[in-house]
């Protein structure tokens, strides 16, 4: 559990590791890059539907 200042309130984060030597802030650098290279990858799934129209493709 790692509190987080907010303004004049405490946030809170609930965080998950197999590894319990790492620390907090090393475990949210690994989310934030995990959850950067996933949107990433659905992004870039979306664009190429948009550039290559597949169903337009016909294998023969």
């Amino acid at each position: 559990m790692l509190r987080i200042p907010r303004g004049d309130k405490m946030g809170m984060a609930l965080l998950f590791s197999t590894d319990t030597e790492l620390d907090a802030m090393t475990i949210i650098r690994y989310y934030k890059a995990r959850f950067q290279i996933e949107f990433v990858l659905s992004w870039s799934a979306g664009r190429a539907k948009e550039v290559i129209p597949w169903s337009a493709y016909r294998f023969q």
